[in-house]
């Protein structure tokens, strides 16, 4: 049997049944499957999240009885994608997706074989829903061919209308950019770019590194190629993976050398990295979080970029501290990710509800508006502006002493930032 596609399914199966984040899941299948082709896996998986509800309808297409046992749709799902939009010869990806029935769905080898083959004599391709006539059948249309639960729709068409609803749902179904935030305690974009070339041309059997500079951020590059984490220049500590929008929000803090800051939901640390950055390392940074795990996190990503400057505190920032002043806070509150859903694809499959995250996001900004002195930078990575706009009214509403400075919404954007809100409160004088 095919290693990689085991891996694949084990991965997806995790997924389904116990709603494992896919990169955890992944993961934690590489470290226990050791598969030949990570990229392969890596490709099938992630296409698979992307696209489900899709390949879900034209599965369907093929079946009698659209109920089976969700093993067999896994397999089925494995294999109508790569017959559609994987470059695999059409009999490797039925053999090898019959021969993970025969291990994992004992049984149903048969039925897998002849759904499979139906498939591919009908052309092996993917059909979409098209011609809607009205608000019902436009989120019908928009959940099949972008595979987005039909709540989110409904939430987007809401707040963005149908054209641009259909241009991030179109987004978030592509593959997501890799971004990385240059350290520049340590080195320079320029440098960073020079250093990552040599490398890669060291070795002959790769193709190299493709890097372009950010267009909004400085200190940020975009990076195509593969065995980025294995340079010399990573362990070197010379860069950290981030997204754009995300070192933005950092930076629009403007964290200043010597100041005191606190990051209230830090981990796993990015942004508590870029501001220590721009602190040149000099000041007091409190990052705090929930986890014990995860505040390890962060101290083993400031060990390797050589930060010193960090005060790590496990703690529930719902909660209140008492007598607890800084110059500023930053507060990137937990939410609904829907901005980031290129990189996480299974948010999209699920039936939205924000109604626990809005309390728990009120409470952090109000806390945050207890210790600043002087600024607040409220950031979420979604879409949704009862989590993002909303909020942030609220809060100046019921806190007078504070005023919106500064606010954007990025939408998810081809081989750029996710999706992403940031604000600016400022103090009155």
């Amino acid at each position: 049997m095919d290693r990689d596609r085991r891996a694949a399914y084990l991965i997806l199966k995790d997924i389904e049944d116990n709603d494992s984040w896919s990169n955890l899941s992944v993961a934690k299948q590489f470290s226990e499957e050791n598969p030949a082709s990570p990229a392969f896996v890596r490709e099938l998986v992630y296409g698979v999240l992307r696209n489900q509800i899709l390949l879900d309808y034209n599965i369907d297409s093929f079946l009698d009885k659209p109920k089976i046992k969700i093993g067999a749709r896994i397999l089925l799902r494995m294999g109508f994608y790569q017959l559609s939009m994987m470059d695999v010869k059409d009999h490797a990806a039925i053999n090898e997706t019959v021969a993970l029935a025969k291990s994992f769905m004992k049984g149903s080898e048969g039925f897998i074989n002849a759904v499979l083959r139906n498939f591919q004599r009908s052309g092996g391709s993917l059909k979409k829903l098209e011609n809607a006539q009205n608000e019902h059948d436009i989120i019908k249309q928009f959940s099949v061919n972008y595979s987005c639960n039909e709540s989110i729709v409904r939430l987007l068409l809401g707040s963005y209308g149908k054209e641009q609803t259909e241009e991030i749902l179109g987004e978030l179904i592509k593959e997501a950019p890799l971004s990385i935030r240059v350290n520049t305690l340590k080195t320079s974009s320029d440098e960073l770019i020079t250093l990552l070339d040599k490398e890669s041309l060291q070795d002959a059997n790769e193709k190299g590194f493709q890097i372009t500079k950010a267009q909004e951020d400085p200190d940020v590059l975009y990076v195509k190629g593969t065995g980025l984490l294995d340079t010399k220049a990573y362990k070197d500590g010379l860069f950290f993976v981030q997204g754009e929008a995300s070192s933005l929000s950092a930076r629009r803090l403007a964290a200043k050398k010597g100041e005191s800051i606190a990051d209230l939901c830090a981990a796993p640390g990015g942004k508590t990295m870029a501001m220590a950055m721009l602190m040149e390392g000099e000041g007091k940074l409190y990052a705090f979080d929930l986890y014990e795990h995860r505040i390890s996190l962060i101290k083993k990503q400031a060990k390797r970029l050589g930060i010193t400057n960090i005060i790590t505190k496990t703690f529930d920032s719902t909660q209140t501290l008492e007598d607890f002043k800084v110059d500023a806070v930053l507060c990137d509150v937990p939410c609904s990710g829907l901005g980031t859903a290129r990189r996480n694809p299974e948010i999209k499959l699920k039936a939205f509800n924000d109604s626990e995250l809005l309390g728990i996001q009120e409470k952090i900004l109000q806390n945050a508006g207890l210790y600043a002195k002087d600024r607040i930078v409220y950031s979420t990575c979604t879409i949704n502006k009862r989590e993002n706009e909303n909020q942030v009214r609220n809060f100046v509403q019921n806190n007078p002493s504070w005023k919106l400075d500064f606010e954007k919404q990025f939408l998810p954007k081809e081989n750029a930032q996710d999706g992403f809100y940031i604000a600016l409160l400022r103090k009155n004088d």
